[in-house]
Order: structure tokens, then sequence, then C-alpha cells
């Protein structure tokens, strides 16, 4: 998303309003992504960035961590390792990384990471956005992961807006 845009305003009104509320933010991201540039100035944010030169995960400073680019087994570990941190707290999780890994990995090696990903997150106190470039792939790819999700935005040149949305009750 551009810095100025509907998108990037979603996830940094979200983190914002998670750190008012003293909850814990985690972000997987590249370290060149929008999002780090962005909300790299907030010390309560903590972020794995992905790397290619490393192959284990490797502390970066206070609030980054390298995890492995090519590894999905230290990213699982990773998420899980951030909820069982919190067990009894809100938590908002930003992973700016189905692209990065759809085009790294095969498809089922992705959407296999994504539904256990998934199950890890699926909780009331948890807040996930994930974030993926549609015109990066395939539509049948997109299709399908699409449909892996409850809720959906979609941010395009005429702006954000809800594609799909759970009934909340």
């Amino acid at each position: 998303p551009e810095p100025s845009s509907a998108a990037s305003d979603v996830y940094k009104r979200q983190a914002k309003e998670s750190m008012a509320n003293v909850e814990p933010v985690y972000i997987f991201t590249s370290a060149a992504s929008t999002i780090h540039e962005h909300l790299a100035k907030y010390l309560t944010i903590k972020f794995f960035l992905t790397s290619i030169s490393t192959s284990t995960i490797k502390p970066k400073s206070e609030n980054e961590v390298l995890i492995p680019t090519n590894n999905i087994d230290l990213l699982l570990d990773s998420i899980d390792n951030v909820t069982k941190a919190h067990p009894e707290t809100n938590i908002f999780i930003v992973f700016d990384g189905l692209t990065d890994l759809l085009l790294s990995f095969d498809p089922e090696r992705t959407f296999t990471f994504l539904r256990h990903v998934l199950q890890m997150l699926s909780s009331e106190r948890i807040t996930v956005l994930f974030l993926l470039n549609a015109n990066a792939h395939d539509l049948k790819i997109v299709s399908r992961l699409r449909s892996m999700f409850y809720n959906q935005l979609i941010y395009r040149k005429s702006g954000l807006r809800a594609v799909k949305l759970s009934k909340v009750e």
C-alpha cells in the first residue's frame, strides 16, 4: 500500500488503538516494507523481519527479530510463541507475507501453512490482518486464499471496501 492509502491507514489505526489499550502488537514483514517504515518508530511494536540472509531466528534490536524467509516451520513456531506469551491478553498481529510465501513456496505448502496459522489464531482475543498483493498471483490461487477468510477487505484505486464480513452476534 502507498503511505497515504486507506490500506495503510487500516493497519496504522489498528496498531495505534491496540497500543493505546496496552495490547501487544506483532508484525511479520520485511525490513524494507511500508509497514515497517511507518511503524518502526513505535518501540512497543514487536517486528519479525523476514530475511534471506539468516537461517535462524536472530535478535536485531530490542523490538526486532530477524527470521528466515524460507523456513515456514520457524515462522509457525514464532506465531505460536506470540500467542502462548499472551494467553489472556488481546493481541494484534499483521502478517505481511502471503505474497512472499506464495512466490517462495508452492501454493499447497502456503495453504497448509495458512490453515495452521488460522487455527492457531482462532480466538476472539486475537485480531489478525493478513496482507496480500492479489495482482501478483493467479486468480484461482487468490480465490482459494480468499475462501479461507471470514472477513475480507480489499483496497483498490477507488478506496478500501469490505468484500465479505462475518456476522457479529
